[in-house]
């Protein structure tokens, strides 16, 4: 909440009232693009929520090591699911997606 309403902040500095009032009632333009804001804000908040389960049943490198993973990877499948073929990934984006993969492996 601290980088929203910061965010909220900054826009009003820059922009004026009528545009922080839009980004902080998340006033997008497009009801898809609003939609899609909420969606990755719920995800967010899920992965937070299980992060912290995992701190529970796992040593701290463990669980942050399997966060990172699982949110790279469920960005990348979210997308995907989406934003259908429009979201295609580069071949620097799948190497780096096969970097995080080994990363993980190793550390785990």
């Amino acid at each position: 909440p601290i980088v929203y309403f910061a965010n909220v902040a900054l826009v009003a500095l820059q922009d004026g009232r009528q545009a922080a009032a839009d980004v902080l009632l998340l006033r997008t333009g497009s009801a898809t693009a609003t939609r899609l804001a909420i969606t990755r804000s719920l995800l967010n908040t899920l992965k937070q929520i299980m992060l912290s389960v995992a701190f529970v049943f796992l040593t701290y490198a463990d669980a942050f090591t399997v966060f990172k993973g699982v949110g790279t990877l469920s960005t990348v499948l979210v997308a995907r699911r989406l934003l259908g073929s429009g979201e295609a990934l580069s071949r620097r984006e799948l190497a780096c997606g096969l970097l995080i993969l080994a990363g993980i492996t190793l550390v785990a």
